[in-house]
Protein backbone atom coordinates (compact mmCIF):
# COMPACT_ATOMS: atom_id res chain seq x y z
CA UNK A 1 0.00 0.00 0.00
CA UNK A 2 3.55 2.17 0.42
CA UNK A 3 2.67 3.56 3.62
CA UNK A 4 4.66 2.98 6.40
CA UNK A 5 3.20 1.47 10.35
CA UNK A 6 3.22 3.56 13.24
CA UNK A 7 5.84 2.32 15.52
CA UNK A 8 5.16 -0.82 18.15
CA UNK A 9 5.25 1.54 20.53
CA UNK A 10 2.90 4.08 19.44
CA UNK A 11 0.63 1.13 18.63
CA UNK A 12 0.58 0.05 22.13
CA UNK A 13 0.03 3.34 23.21
CA UNK A 14 -3.13 4.03 20.76
CA UNK A 15 -4.38 0.46 22.41
CA UNK A 16 -4.15 1.38 25.80
CA UNK A 17 -5.65 4.91 25.67
CA UNK A 18 -8.49 3.12 23.51
CA UNK A 19 -8.64 0.33 26.40
CA UNK A 20 -8.16 -2.39 23.75
CA UNK A 21 -5.04 -3.46 25.71
CA UNK A 22 -3.94 -3.30 29.33
CA UNK A 23 -0.51 -1.92 30.81
CA UNK A 24 1.77 -4.84 31.80
CA UNK A 25 5.03 -3.00 32.57
CA UNK A 26 8.12 -5.39 32.07
CA UNK A 27 9.37 -4.20 35.19
CA UNK A 28 8.51 -2.70 38.68
CA UNK A 29 8.92 1.19 39.02
CA UNK A 30 11.43 2.09 41.55
CA UNK A 31 8.42 4.12 43.91
CA UNK A 32 7.06 0.71 43.76
CA UNK A 33 9.88 -1.04 46.15
CA UNK A 34 9.73 -1.14 49.29
CA UNK A 35 13.11 0.12 51.32
CA UNK A 36 13.29 -1.31 54.28
CA UNK A 37 15.02 0.49 57.68
CA UNK A 38 14.83 0.15 61.41
CA UNK A 39 13.51 3.11 63.21
CA UNK A 40 16.19 4.40 65.41
CA UNK A 41 19.92 3.64 65.41
CA UNK A 42 21.05 0.57 67.34
CA UNK A 43 17.75 -1.00 66.98
CA UNK A 44 19.76 -3.47 64.64
CA UNK A 45 23.44 -3.70 63.21
CA UNK A 46 24.88 -5.71 59.84
CA UNK A 47 28.00 -8.28 60.00
CA UNK A 48 29.56 -9.57 57.29
CA UNK A 49 33.06 -10.65 55.96
CA UNK A 50 34.86 -10.02 52.90
CA UNK A 51 38.04 -11.12 51.71
CA UNK A 52 40.91 -8.72 50.53
CA UNK A 53 44.67 -10.07 48.74
CA UNK A 54 47.37 -8.60 50.23
CA UNK A 55 50.44 -8.06 48.30
CA UNK A 56 51.86 -11.49 47.51
CA UNK A 57 48.71 -13.28 46.90
CA UNK A 58 48.23 -13.44 50.81
CA UNK A 59 44.43 -13.33 51.57
CA UNK A 60 42.63 -11.06 54.59
CA UNK A 61 39.11 -10.78 55.69
CA UNK A 62 37.64 -7.71 56.47
CA UNK A 63 34.51 -7.60 59.24
CA UNK A 64 32.50 -5.00 59.07
CA UNK A 65 29.75 -3.60 61.02
CA UNK A 66 27.08 -1.48 59.76
CA UNK A 67 23.88 0.46 62.13
CA UNK A 68 21.87 -0.94 59.63
CA UNK A 69 19.46 2.83 60.73
CA UNK A 70 22.02 4.79 59.93
CA UNK A 71 24.56 2.88 58.01
CA UNK A 72 27.11 4.12 60.23
CA UNK A 73 30.39 2.27 59.76
CA UNK A 74 30.35 1.00 63.34
CA UNK A 75 33.72 -0.72 63.75
CA UNK A 76 36.04 -2.86 61.22
CA UNK A 77 38.93 -6.03 61.59
CA UNK A 78 41.13 -7.01 59.78
CA UNK A 79 41.74 -10.73 60.11
CA UNK A 80 43.88 -13.99 57.91
CA UNK A 81 40.97 -15.62 57.89
CA UNK A 82 37.28 -16.19 58.60
CA UNK A 83 36.83 -17.11 61.93
CA UNK A 84 34.58 -16.81 65.00
CA UNK A 85 37.27 -14.99 66.96
CA UNK A 86 37.31 -11.88 64.51
CA UNK A 87 33.39 -11.41 64.23
CA UNK A 88 33.73 -11.03 67.87
CA UNK A 89 36.54 -9.03 67.88
CA UNK A 90 34.59 -6.65 65.77
CA UNK A 91 31.37 -6.60 68.07
CA UNK A 92 33.46 -6.27 70.83
CA UNK A 93 35.10 -2.60 68.89
CA UNK A 94 31.32 -1.71 68.38
CA UNK A 95 30.05 -2.31 71.51
CA UNK A 96 32.60 -0.41 72.78
CA UNK A 97 32.38 2.60 70.69
CA UNK A 98 28.16 2.90 70.67
CA UNK A 99 26.75 0.87 72.90
CA UNK A 100 24.46 -2.55 72.66
CA UNK A 101 22.38 -2.91 69.79
CA UNK A 102 19.23 -4.68 69.88
CA UNK A 103 19.77 -6.77 67.19
CA UNK A 104 22.75 -8.04 64.99
CA UNK A 105 22.14 -9.31 61.33
CA UNK A 106 24.44 -11.17 59.80
CA UNK A 107 24.30 -14.00 56.71
CA UNK A 108 25.49 -17.98 56.85
CA UNK A 109 28.91 -17.92 57.20
CA UNK A 110 30.59 -20.42 58.99
CA UNK A 111 31.89 -18.04 61.44
CA UNK A 112 28.73 -15.99 62.14
CA UNK A 113 25.75 -18.47 61.71
CA UNK A 114 26.72 -21.68 62.08
CA UNK A 115 23.47 -22.67 63.37
CA UNK A 116 21.83 -24.34 59.65
CA UNK A 117 24.32 -26.65 60.14
CA UNK A 118 23.27 -27.91 63.24
CA UNK A 119 25.74 -26.25 65.24
CA UNK A 120 25.52 -23.17 67.98
CA UNK A 121 28.13 -20.37 66.93
CA UNK A 122 30.33 -18.39 69.15
CA UNK A 123 29.01 -15.27 68.01
CA UNK A 124 25.37 -16.17 68.69
CA UNK A 125 26.62 -17.04 71.81
CA UNK A 126 28.60 -14.44 72.64
CA UNK A 127 25.83 -11.65 71.64
CA UNK A 128 22.95 -13.16 73.72
CA UNK A 129 24.99 -12.89 76.53
CA UNK A 130 24.10 -9.15 76.06
CA UNK A 131 20.94 -9.35 75.48
CA UNK A 132 21.04 -8.76 71.81
CA UNK A 133 18.92 -11.03 69.74
CA UNK A 134 21.01 -12.47 66.80
CA UNK A 135 19.06 -12.82 63.23
CA UNK A 136 20.37 -14.27 60.22
CA UNK A 137 19.24 -13.85 56.69
CA UNK A 138 17.89 -16.35 54.20
CA UNK A 139 20.38 -18.46 52.35
CA UNK A 140 20.90 -17.09 48.70
CA UNK A 141 19.35 -13.98 49.28
CA UNK A 142 21.96 -11.18 49.76
CA UNK A 143 19.32 -8.48 49.91
CA UNK A 144 19.08 -9.30 53.16
CA UNK A 145 22.04 -7.98 53.89
CA UNK A 146 22.31 -5.15 51.04
CA UNK A 147 22.93 -2.18 53.15
CA UNK A 148 26.69 -3.92 53.93
CA UNK A 149 27.38 -5.65 50.46
CA UNK A 150 26.69 -2.09 49.09
CA UNK A 151 29.22 -0.73 51.68
CA UNK A 152 31.58 -3.66 50.88
CA UNK A 153 31.61 -2.23 46.99
CA UNK A 154 32.42 1.17 48.30
CA UNK A 155 35.32 -0.01 50.54
CA UNK A 156 36.69 -1.94 47.09
CA UNK A 157 36.40 0.74 45.10
CA UNK A 158 38.64 2.97 47.50
CA UNK A 159 40.96 -0.28 48.42
CA UNK A 160 41.75 -0.46 44.48
CA UNK A 161 42.58 2.99 44.24
CA UNK A 162 45.79 2.43 46.25
CA UNK A 163 48.93 0.92 46.37
CA UNK A 164 47.95 -3.10 47.71
CA UNK A 165 48.52 -3.16 51.72
CA UNK A 166 51.33 -5.19 52.39
CA UNK A 167 49.85 -6.09 56.02
CA UNK A 168 47.27 -6.51 58.07
CA UNK A 169 47.72 -3.49 59.77
CA UNK A 170 48.03 -1.26 56.67
CA UNK A 171 44.90 -3.24 55.31
CA UNK A 172 42.98 -2.50 58.57
CA UNK A 173 44.32 1.33 58.50
CA UNK A 174 42.94 2.00 55.31
CA UNK A 175 39.65 0.18 55.53
CA UNK A 176 38.37 1.87 59.25
CA UNK A 177 40.69 4.89 59.92
CA UNK A 178 38.55 6.78 62.16
CA UNK A 179 38.32 4.00 64.63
Amino acid sequence: MGITPPAVASLARIFRQAGVAKEEPRKRPRAAYRRFVYPAPNCCWQLDAAEYVLTGGRKAVIFHLQDDHSRLAIASVVATGETSDAAIRVVKKGIAAYGVPQKLLTDNGAALNPSRRGVTGQLFTYVSSFGITPITGKPGKPTTQGKNERFHQTLFRYLHAQPLAETITQLQARSMPSI
